[in-house]
């Protein structure tokens, strides 16, 4: 009798067995991923929580272990001859090696995008293959040691291929193949219960529903949360959530119901109802009572964190000469990028509205100009516009993107300095900024917008040589500093923070009636352990100095907000009561202002930080308190929905919320 199950099930064993492989390769490189990333870990989790995360990331890997075997399973069924059953050990053996080869360089790279995004597979992949692929490339080479990654790929490829090619085997024992047949209908059983079990596996699931990405949030460790998801399945979900929302269907991701009157009345409460989305953003500038400045400059630092700023940190003297702007001038502390990516960043300041993943640089709306550009209203101010990337202009087509909001010149790395100084993202800072001394003039007002680079891989800066005194970990920070990033790299920070505030000390002298603004393009992802608090792994600083406009002005203790905060803030600066301007963000200095900010997954109010997603934590500012009434997650939730709904619609469609339904509008709108 044992012998005829034996011959039963026979067919299916060395399916089960490359069904067993994929499994222990997808936890191992689970185990993997805790074991060398374990700094991140919350100091309260232990064994205990890293167990159900191992165990509930299975059911993920039996989704991709279903789906490389089910072919392999469907041809075993048919396999009562020898020639099926060669063809199915073939079929088995390409999938297998398909997934080795797969496996281990998904492995590679996910390792490494964590180390880099803290993060499985994400939207950055789809910014990547928008970017310069040139600088990416090498970047790549000089920083993730792609031939030594390559060595271990090959060293692992070795012995699995050996398993994989043993699961070719078609040869029967003799004694089940001696053996009686069961009857058919218990054959048919056995074939029918290996089906249910493929289908059990493609699910991840006994339950009525498949193991899904919003189950994978099942520790309060936030860390391991992030682990629960194999590389396959996490690229699966980025890829998904980027057609969802690139597509026609995009607003369901923020608001379900679809219902931009609602959204709008919630986040425009004083006007009135109007077809054009554009009604709603429309201002009046209160008229500052003080001099308007002659000269306005946004200056947008690479990857510039706050968390350098905060006094804890100051022995690594990273931005000194920030904290000295900040000191005379003003600094809005609750603040937050528009998004993780530069590009999506520097659309939010330009366009004044928020990222909603659209990669908005890209969408044919952006080829006209937007009501809400900043620059395009300080033009109608009388202002001479004028952008300056210390890049290639060619990237994202940049030059594009900002002729089109209303710059009257721009002016790339070409422009400035020596190829000697360039590397495959621009010059170094310092010729950026001595290109944009050497352009100054006050013959007419002008706005300015500069977007630096020096604070970025490959951080080849030699920074020492350049002043960058710290050259050992101070001791007051030894204790939490895990020896991941180096001094060298935090110095190019220095640098930067050094040569930017080098300009604005000359350039005030030289126009003492300018404002200037600070603030980071994104967060840089560079922190002295795994276990940043929320705070310090997403705000990025706002500065605001020029001694003469501002005057006796004071940032309200309610402020908070984000980049399209800023345009708002400077116009109210420069424009005389009365002026008509577009804005979806609001004047920072305006103590009625009382919205937060609003980052990728984030807000930001005066003394609170929140998170949303992939799961909900709520921390208070540096230096502040939680208030005695918490804001609600839903109202949180809601109003950041809201925000980032009524701009996917203005981005995706245009200005007219009425017309093609939004289930099914692919209509573009002129601006």
């Amino acid at each position: 009798m044992k012998n005829r199950w034996i011959r039963a099930v026979q067919p299916f064993r060395q399916d089960l067995r490359l069904w067993v492989l994929v499994m222990l390769l997808l936890s191992l490189f689970r185990m993997a991923l805790i074991g060398v990333f374990h700094q991140r870990l919350d100091v309260a989790s232990g064994f205990g929580d890293v167990l159900p995360v191992l165990l509930y990331g299975m059911r993920f890997d039996c989704q991709v272990a279903g789906y490389v075997v089910v072919v392999p399973i469907l041809l075993s069924l048919l396999a009562r001859g020898l020639p099926w059953r060669r063809v199915a050990a073939w079929v088995r053996m390409a999938f297998g090696f398909l997934f080795v080869v797969s496996a281990l360089w998904m492995f590679i790279v996910s390792f490494n995008f964590f180390a880099e995004f803290d993060s499985q597979f994400n939207h950055f992949i789809f910014i990547g293959l928008e970017d310069d692929t040139n600088a990416i490339v090498q970047t790549v080479w000089k920083e993730f040691h792609p031939l030594l990654w390559t060595l271990v790929f090959l060293c692992l490829c070795a012995p699995l291929f050996m398993l994989v090619r043993s699961l070719g085997q078609t040869k029967v024992e003799a004694s089940s193949t001696n053996a009686p047949s069961l009857p058919l209908v218990t054959r048919m059983g056995v074939n029918l219960l290996v089906l249910i079990l493929v289908v059990l596996s493609l699910r991840g699931s006994l339950g009525k529903r498949p193991a899904q990405r919003i189950d994978a949030a099942i520790s309060t460790d936030v860390f391991l949360n992030k682990t629960v998801l194999n590389p396959f399945v996490a690229l699966a979900y980025a890829c998904k959530d980027h057609a969802r929302l690139n597509s026609t269907a995009g607003l369901s991701v923020f608001l379900p119901t679809l219902d931009l009157d609602a959204a709008l009345a919630r986040l425009f409460p004083d006007a009135a109802a109007s077809n054009n989305l554009d009604d709603y953003f429309l201002t009046h500038a209160k008229g500052h009572a003080g001099q308007a400045p002659r000269h306005v400059f946004v200056m947008l630092m690479e990857s510039y964190d706050a968390w350098p700023m905060l006094p804890q940190y100051q022995a690594l003297q990273l931005t000194e000469g920030l904290k000295g702007l900040a000191a005379e001038g003003l600094q809005v502390h609750s603040f937050l990028s528009s998004s993780p990516g530069t590009m999506a960043s520097v659309a939010g300041i330009l366009t004044g509205l928020p990222d909603s993943g659209l990669q908005t640089d890209l969408q044919p709306q952006t080829r006209l100009t937007y009501p809400t550009a900043v620059a395009a209203i300080f033009r109608r101010l009388g202002y001479r516009t004028r952008f300056f990337y210390g890049g290639k202009l060619g990237w994202r087509n940049i030059d594009q993107f900002a002729v089109a909001q209303g710059f009257d010149e721009v002016y790339g790395s070409s422009h400035m300095g020596s190829w000697q100084h360039d590397n495959e993202w621009g010059v170094d800072d310092e010729y950026l900024f001595e290109f944009l001394a050497g352009s100054l003039t006050d013959e007419q007002p002008t706005f300015n917008f500069i977007l630096s680079t020096s604070y970025h891989p490959p951080y080849d800066i030699d920074v020492v040589a350049k002043g960058y005194s710290v050259t050992e970990i101070p001791a007051s920070l030894a204790s939490i500093y895990d020896g991941a990033i180096d001094l060298p790299t935090w110095g190019h920070l220095w640098y930067a923070d050094h040569e930017m505030t080098k300009f604005i000390r000359a350039a005030n002298e030289q126009l003492p009636n300018a404002v200037f603004a600070v603030t980071g393009d994104h967060y840089a992802r560079k922190f002295l352990n795994g276990k940043p608090s929320a705070f310090e792994r997403t705000a990025v600083p706002l500065v605001l100095f020029g001694p003469q406009v501002l005057g006796q002005r004071v940032v309200p203790k309610n402020a908070a907000g984000s980049h399209i905060d800023i345009g708002p803030t400077l116009i109210e600066l420069a424009a005389p009561a009365g002026f008509e301007y577009h804005a979806f963000g609001r004047d920072l200095l305006d103590p009625k202002q009382v919205r937060p900010g609003f980052g990728r997954e984030f807000v930001i109010g005066p003394d609170y930080i929140a998170q949303l997603k992939p799961s909900f934590l709520l921390e208070a500012v540096p230096g502040t308190e939680l208030p005695a009434e918490l804001p609600s997650q839903l109202d949180l939730q809601q109003l950041y929905n809201d925000a980032h709904g009524v701009a996917w619609w203005r981005i995706r469609n245009g200005a007219q919320k009425k017309g093609p339904s939004p289930k099914d509008s692919t209509r573009s709108s002129t601006h």
